[in-house]
């Protein structure tokens, strides 16, 4: 069964800083891989962030959260590594 995918309202303003060009491939990622099995794509995160996952796309990090029983993945940040951490930590 495939997952539902959901956005953080916070993603619009993420994706400003973006180029297009990867925008449209880390959709691609978001929904070839995290709607079949987003377990097996992501990495689990550590300490404060515990529960969510990561995948990695370049240079560039997609933070989510599983929920299992619903079968939904809700997207939280799509950010460049230098600043995803932090800018995550604002957003809990």
């Amino acid at each position: 069964m495939k997952y539902s995918i959901l956005y953080h309202p916070d993603i619009r303003s993420d994706i400003k800083s973006i180029p297009k060009q990867t925008i449209a491939k880390i959709i691609s990622v978001i929904e070839e891989k995290l709607v079949e099995n987003p377990i097996l794509y992501g990495k689990p995160l550590k300490y404060s962030l515990k529960g969510l996952l990561k995948v990695r796309f370049g240079d560039y990090r997609i933070v989510y959260k599983i929920f299992e029983e619903e079968k939904k993945v809700l997207i939280l940040i799509i950010r460049h590594r230098k600043d995803i951490y932090k800018k995550l930590s604002s957003r809990n």
